[in-house]
């Protein structure tokens, strides 16, 4: 097992936060909104192709819970309360479940990962898009991203790209957060990312590599956000 502990934190930290930069939605307009394929919304089919479904399901063991009518997450995780503040809830201990990453050194079990802390907002159900905060425990906010989820009765899966300008190009990632839905947090929580294109950033992993995640415990409950509000 690695036993400094800040080099494994840097390298987590880095990771998460190539998974969540600020997303660029899709323009989608006239009847191509409405088309389905495979029980997923066109808006979801453009973001993931059948190609990086299959590296999510086979290679990251991720499920992925498809279905054209979601959950409503956020009422749901706020007693009912369509106006409540955006629930928070909490993946502790986050276990690796796949890497697709050369020489990995957290393949094995060999790294802590800190808690990571999740918050929804904005549901739409009309669209099925919602907004998502992601921090880790000890470390910044990062910034909310949009984001389009699907499933059906209290399975669901957020499907959300993330996309970053750097010097030397532009930082593209696919990750997706999966779960089942209860009132007080959500069960079976799982978390992926796979990258698209790096531009040879400092950082961040190769294309088409990616890790996955799920809550040691099987169970990610309701929690306090863990940052003081601006």
């Amino acid at each position: 097992m690695i036993s400094t502990r800040m080099p494994i934190q840097l390298y987590i930290y880095f990771l998460i936060l190539g998974l969540t930069f600020t997303l660029i939605s899709c323009d989608v307009s006239g009847s191509d909104a409405d088309e389905i394929q495979d029980d997923l919304s066109e808006n979801i089919r453009d973001l993931v192709d059948d190609e990086l479904m299959s590296l999510f399901e086979d290679e990251l063991d991720i499920p992925i819970h498809r279905g054209l009518t979601p959950p409503d997450v956020v009422s749901t995780l706020s007693g009912g309360q369509k106006n409540a503040l955006a629930p928070t809830i909490i993946m502790a201990p986050m276990k690796l479940i796949e890497t697709l990453v050369p020489d990995d050194p957290c393949a094995g079990g060999g790294c802590t990962w800190y808690d990571m802390y999740i918050r929804f907002s904005d549901q739409n159900m009309d669209d099925n898009e919602l907004t998502l905060e992601m921090t880790l425990a000890h470390e910044p906010t990062i910034l909310p991203t949009s984001s389009f989820i699907s499933g059906d009765g209290n399975a669901f899966t957020i499907f959300v790209e993330q996309v970053q300008e750097f010097e030397e190009g532009t930082v593209t990632m696919i990750s997706l957060y999966s779960g089942i839905l209860t009132a007080d947090g959500i069960e079976e929580p799982h978390y992926a990312g796979v990258m698209i294109e790096n531009s040879d950033v400092d950082e961040r992993i190769p294309n088409g590599t990616g890790q996955s995640f799920r809550d040691g415990d099987g169970f990610s409950a309701l929690a306090e956000w863990p940052h003081e509000e601006e």
